[in-house]
C-alpha cells in the first residue's frame, strides 16, 4: 500500500519579546521545538546592528520563542568607537 505523503505547512510563532509574529514551516507543531529563530532587530531599533536569537517553546496550543542570546555586531561597536575615544556612551 501507498504511504500518504506529509505536507509541511506554515506555523504562527509568537515572540512576546518584540511584539511580532512570525511564520515557520514544518510538517507538525510538536517539530517546531526547540528550533533556533534568528532575528535582525537592525532596522527596528534604527540602524544600532543587533542580532537575536531566539528558541521556539510549544505549551499546549501556543507556539512562541524566548531568548537565548543577543548580538550587538562588531562593527557596530568599531563604529562607535572612533579614534581617540576609550568608551561607549549608551543611547
Amino acid at each position: 500500500m501507498a504511504q500518504a505523503k506529509r505536507r509541511q505547512r506554515f506555523f504562527d510563532v509568537e515572540i512576546p519579546i518584540l511584539n511580532i509574529e512570525t511564520q515557520l514551516y514544518g510538517y507538525e507543531v510538536k517539530d517546531l521545538v526547540g528550533r533556533t529563530i534568528t532575528y535582525d532587530l537592525t532596522r527596528l531599533l534604527r540602524g544600532k546592528s543587533i542580532i537575536i536569537k531566539l528558541r521556539v517553546v510549544v505549551e499546549g496550543d501556543k507556539v512562541f520563542a524566548t531568548p537565548r542570546e543577543l548580538i550587538v555586531l562588531p562593527y557596530f561597536i568599531r563604529r562607535m568607537m572612533r579614534k581617540g575615544v576609550n568608551y561607549v556612551e549608551d543611547s
